[in-house]
């Protein structure tokens, strides 16, 4: 084995070992350029999600256009809105808001299977 690499001459050996360093070199420099293009700018804004929340107060308003339509109105989709209170479900509510109730006065019902 050592017969076959004391056919080439140091010489060669040095320019194949400067060779790879310089190939080592050029795609360390490329990596670091690229690294450095895929950063934001400075000052740029990021991008925002594609999901966002905005938190706002609701506030009556009168809507200015008005529609005149002759026919029924119904439900397109029914919602099913329901409470539970530490896993109970709500199941009748016997007062509602402005109601004068007194001590003692059963409010609501709890389903009964739980």
């Amino acid at each position: 084995m050592k017969e076959a690499f004391s056919m080439f001459s140091n010489r060669s050996k040095l320019a194949a070992a400067a060779l790879v360093a310089t190939l080592l070199g050029l795609t360390a420099a490329a990596l670091a350029v690229r690294a450095a293009n895929d950063k934001p700018a400075a000052g740029a804004t990021p991008a925002r999600p594609s999901l966002t929340v905005t938190v706002t107060t609701p506030q009556a308003t009168r809507w200015p256009q008005t529609l005149a339509a002759n026919g029924s109105i119904t439900a397109w989709q029914e919602a099913s809105v329901g409470a539970e209170a530490q896993g109970l479900r709500l199941t009748e509510v016997r007062a509602q808001v402005g109601d004068r109730v007194k001590r003692g006065q059963v409010l609501a019902l709890l389903a009964s299977e739980t």
